[in-house]
């Protein structure tokens, strides 16, 4: 009877101890920009990452383009919390911002790169429609 009771008590013990845990789920950090939502973008970086292998980019071109795509992000955010302007003019700045981009990867990227960039480019847009 003891021994019926010791087990059935360390058995509640046990059972006790174990419910007590309590088991926090943290989200994943995001590695991208706060501006650029996760969701399905998976396959874009990806892409991205790809399309970076396939270009031969050297360490120099990468860390350049780095700090053009930061800084584009910084400006983006600016624009796009700045009250003070029309939906037209935001259009009309990121547009801008846009060219600039383009402007700077011309820079960085050889001639070679920059054909291969936009045949990519190109076949991409093709398997999407």
């Amino acid at each position: 009877m003891k021994k019926a009771f010791l087990a059935a008590a360390f058995t509640m013990i046990g059972l006790l101890s174990i419910s007590q845990v309590q088991r926090v789920v943290t989200p994943r950090k995001q590695t991208d920009s706060a501006s650029n939502s996760r969701t399905g973008n998976n396959s874009n970086t990806m892409d991205k990452r790809k399309m970076m292998r396939e270009l031969n980019i050297t360490k120099e071109q990468r860390a350049k383009l780095k700090e053009y795509r930061q800084s584009r992000i910084a400006a983006k955010e600016e624009i796009s919390s700045d009250d003070k302007l029309t939906a037209d003019e935001k259009a009309m700045k990121l547009r801008m911002l846009q060219r600039e981009e383009v402007k700077n990867m011309q820079q960085v990227l050889s001639d070679e790169q920059m054909m291969k960039l936009k045949k990519m480019r190109q076949e991409k847009r093709g398997r999407k429609t």
